[in-house]
């Protein structure tokens, strides 16, 4: 929209376009090493730009603390999963609480008012405490005793009124895909196993297993780096 009325040479579009590559690595779920080597020189550049573009405007503590990201990502990975806007959400219904109601308790005014609207939460959204997983509408449903032996086990593990004798029949439902709150599982997707800052062990789903009120179980193959 505004393409041909920016010049191409034009310094402060320049210095607004090393804003947007910095915001684009800053806000990132996924960062890579050379990645944050890269996030540092775009930073320098970003303020030594911003000085010789506007020399009458100091520099902010904000411009400073964007010299930290490189290490704080290596040291705690993606910055998008330690940021504060949630926080800084809950402080703004805070904030329109305390402008409403008795001044002279400010305290007592503000819990009584996030008390009734988290009960009101509660009460109208019950998938709050209690999320309900969701399944494909394609489901293929085989016989509990012709799964494998160590699926069986699993199983077996997860409810212990599983009838095990050979005259019932039990049938396992295997979803395409299970999606648990924002999570979608199914097969070919790669989940992390156990953490360890060292080597963590990821697994690929190979199949989902679903027996009775939804308990899962994940068929998974361990991936070796």
């Amino acid at each position: 929209l505004v393409g041909d009325k920016v010049p191409l040479s034009d310094e402060k579009w320049e210095s607004f376009l090393l804003f947007l590559k910095i915001c684009s690595i800053a806000l990132s779920p996924v960062c890579t090493y050379d990645t944050i080597a890269y996030l540092h020189v775009l930073v320098e550049e970003k303020l030594a730009t911003f000085q010789t573009v506007y020399p009458s405007v100091k520099l902010l503590p904000k411009h400073h603390f964007m010299l930290h990201y490189p290490g704080l990502i290596e040291m705690y990975g993606p910055l998008l999963h330690t940021w504060t806007m949630l926080h800084e959400a809950k402080l703004s219904f805070l904030k329109r609480s305390s402008r409403s109601g008795n001044f002279k308790n400010i305290c007592l005014t503000v819990s009584k008012a996030h008390q009734m609207w988290l009960c009101y939460q509660f009460e109208s959204e019950r998938h709050l405490l209690y999320p309900q997983p969701e399944v494909s509408s394609k489901v293929t449903q085989l016989d509990y005793r012709t799964e494998p032996e160590g699926l069986q086990l699993q199983l077996t593990r997860q409810l212990v009124d599983v009838p095990c004798s050979s005259e019932c029949t039990v049938l396992i439902c295997h979803p395409v895909w299970l999606k648990i709150q924002s999570s979608t599982y199914k097969a070919g997707v790669y989940v992390l196993l156990e953490r360890d800052y060292i080597s963590p062990t990821f697994g690929k789903i190979l199949d989902i297993a679903i027996l009775e009120e939804l308990n899962a179980v994940f068929v998974v193959r361990k991936h070796l780096l």
